[in-house]
């Protein structure tokens, strides 16, 4: 008889770590699925890019000079080129035929932040887990803060973008807690079909959610300059460039793990081109 019970509890014993396999190899196969179809979809709107990327080389030092300010070690680990890229030119028309919630284009050269970016007034949770093309994916969508004016025209414009673990969507913001990230790319672009903005980097840092990192409003410039202080302050590296006096913001936000509601956030001042 207990010969007979202690087949039996194998037998259990098997049959759930069989169901547990196949239940986590299914949940493995769905996420993999979401991730492929969130890339296929996002890889798909790059025809909507132009291909006029220009480079210009770097200026060769002087006969006998040698070369100034080279780069750190930290920073020759990822500059990969020595080229300076140029965004690229967007159809924002096309892409408004797509989804009319289209209002830019977010970029970066050197990293896979080249996504559109999308805006419903007052609504910050419809994007979270609808792609641009509008079907449900956990990958969800750039997006402009609902709360903000779509025209950058708030002192402090917020974007956000899930941290995806295969590296997609926002996941290269956090890069920037290397200073050697930041010496390598200073400055990301937004574009749109008005303007295109260069965001000069100023400060980067992991974040509580009820910190003030996403304060939109300021009451004079002196409250303005003790946030900026505080900014920089709390930032992973010093950075060469600060707002001041009538310079807009935008404030990159995705998630970070180190606690709960954790975010991590990219201050950049917006210099339009």
């Amino acid at each position: 008889m207990k010969n007979r019970w202690n087949i039996w509890g194998y037998r259990a014993l098997a049959a759930l770590f069989l169901t547990g396999f196949i239940v986590g190899g299914g949940n493995a196969a769905r996420e993999l699925w979401r991730y492929w179809q969130a890339d296929s979809a996002y890889d798909g709107l790059e025809v909507y890019l132009s291909s006029e990327e220009e480079t210009r080389e770097r200026p060769e030092p002087a006969a006998g000079e040698e070369e100034a300010d080279a780069a750190a070690p930290e920073t020759e680990e990822y500059a990969e080129e020595v080229q300076e890229l140029t965004p690229p030119q967007v159809d924002f028309a096309a892409l408004a035929g797509k989804n009319q919630d289209i209002t830019g284009w977010i970029w970066g050269a050197g990293t896979k932040i080249s996504y559109p970016v999308v805006y419903r007034r007052e609504d910050n949770t419809y994007y979270l887990n609808h792609m641009f093309d509008g079907r449900r994916n956990g990958s969800g969508c750039i997006f402009l803060d609902g709360w903000n004016e779509p025209d950058l025209s708030d002192r402090n414009t917020c974007i956000y973008g899930h941290h995806m673990k295969n590296g997609t969507m926002f996941a290269a913001l956090s890069k920037y807690r290397e200073r050697g990230w930041y010496e390598a790319h200073p400055e990301l672009w937004y574009l749109t079909e008005t303007g295109r903005y260069r965001l000069e980097v100023f400060a980067a840092y992991v974040a509580d959610v009820n910190a003030g990192a996403w304060q939109k409003d300021f009451s004079s410039e002196e409250e303005f300059d003790a946030w900026v202080k505080e900014r920089q302050r709390r930032s992973a590296f010093t950075a060469d460039v600060l707002p001041g006096e009538g310079d807009r913001v935008i404030t990159l936000s995705t998630c970070s793990y180190e606690f709960d509601d954790a975010r991590f956030v990219v201050h950049a001042v917006l210099r339009q081109e």
